[in-house]
């Protein structure tokens, strides 16, 4: 055995082993071995595999259970949409500094902050919590727990330390102790736009959403959307999801036009994420969490403003109609029929793959087929364009 042989092999053993999803839908499963801006490299006993960044959707560390942080953490969410728990947390000369257990210090500016939780929230203090958040402040709010409720105290917050929140009032500023203190929400008059191409998923349940991602041995250096960088070991993280704005699921979208014909004076509404009688989308035995449910005669039209390349989609009967069931399904991208069939319930589910480059509209059409039925439950599971 060779020197070479061994040498290739260790280094093939520190790699993070990996679940590759791309937009092909097919996942490839290996070793992490480079990951850039242009795309990812993963090594099998087979070879190497290069996905590029345009048709990279989600990078997965398989069997890392989330471990949820202790009841004390301090939970902080982001203007970007990324949240995170962390044992410490300062705010001094509008620079936010938390600490995140296994990774580095890092700053950003307060400007990216929306809400501070410094207290547990539980039960129906979770819900007030939740509600406290919806509410249109016109300025920052300082928010204090008395006994089963909250009450909020509205002004501009300032520095943050381990023991004090000051917050100013009237050109007052108080210096309140921070256990006294149940949570912050910050107000922006107009929220700051970010870009981000990475949704980093940490194993305590936390995302951090970045600008770009590059593998470093056994870390990822990350700049985050919010400003500034961060190396993460790779031990924190349970998934990479660079999905954002490559694919949308049309359960997402909502149609610019829906028509129904109905059936025996009964309309039919067209569901999402569900069937047509509100349990789970079940074609062939497998359970999809996403997708449309549609009953004849039905047409949905969703606008692509010729942003999409790809239309994909499982499409059959459901199975609690139990084999029944006939429809004919025509889909067209603006004029242009991509397809034209008859979808029976004793079919096997059928994997749709079509083009709709530069389509301005999509078209979905189910029609009544050659036998009347009430059982004409169509699924188009996991229904979702691509770019």
């Amino acid at each position: 055995m060779s020197v070479w042989f061994l040498l290739t092999a260790a280094v093939l053993l520190q790699q993070p082993q990996v679940e590759l999803q791309t937009l092909e839908g097919a996942p490839q499963i290996g070793s992490l071995s480079q990951l850039t801006a242009d795309g990812a490299v993963i090594t099998t006993g087979e070879g190497g595999a290069t996905v590029s960044a345009e048709d990279l959707l989600e990078i997965r560390f398989p069997g890392r259970k989330p471990i949820l942080p202790s009841r004390d953490s301090i939970h902080v969410t982001l203007t970007d949409g990324s949240h995170f728990a962390c044992k410490s947390f300062a705010l001094a000369s509008q620079r936010a500094q938390p600490t995140i257990e296994g990774l580095e210090p890092f700053s950003f500016s307060s400007r990216s902050l929306a809400t501070i939780r410094l207290a547990p929230a539980e039960g129906a203090i979770a819900e007030l919590w939740s509600d406290m958040q919806k509410r249109d402040f016109e300025t920052d709010a300082l928010i204090i727990r008395k006994g089963d409720i909250l009450d909020y105290l509205t002004g501009v917050i300032g520095d943050i330390d381990d023991k004090t929140v000051k917050f100013l009032i009237d050109n007052d500023e108080l210096e309140l102790p921070r256990e006294k203190v149940f949570g912050l929400i910050f107000y922006h008059r107009t929220p700051r736009k970010t870009r981000s191409a990475c949704g980093i998923s940490l194993t305590d349940g936390g995302l951090l959403l970045a600008r770009s991602v590059e593998l470093m041995e056994s870390k990822l250096n990350a700049r985050l959307s919010v400003g500034g960088s961060l190396e993460l070991p790779l031990s924190k993280i349970t998934s990479l999801d660079f999905s954002n704005g490559k694919v949308v699921y049309l359960a997402n979208m909502e149609p610019r036009d829906v028509q129904y014909v109905p059936y025996f004076d009964i309309t039919w509404t067209y569901r999402r994420n569900s069937n047509l009688d509100g349990g789970p989308i079940r074609l062939d035995g497998k359970t999809y969490s996403k997708g449309l449910s549609i009953h004849s005669r039905t047409t949905l039209k969703y606008r692509l403003r010729g942003d999409y390349r790809r239309f994909r989609a499982v499409m059959g009967i459901d199975q609690i109609v139990e084999g029944r069931g006939n429809v004919k399904v025509v889909i067209s991208a603006d004029d242009n029929v991509l397809l034209e069939t008859t979808v029976k319930g004793t079919d096997k589910p059928q994997p749709l793959d079509l083009d709709v480059s530069g389509a301005r509209d999509l078209t979905i059409l189910v029609d009544f087929g050659e036998d009347l039925d009430i059982a004409d439950h169509l699924d188009l599971a996991d229904a979702r364009v691509t770019k």
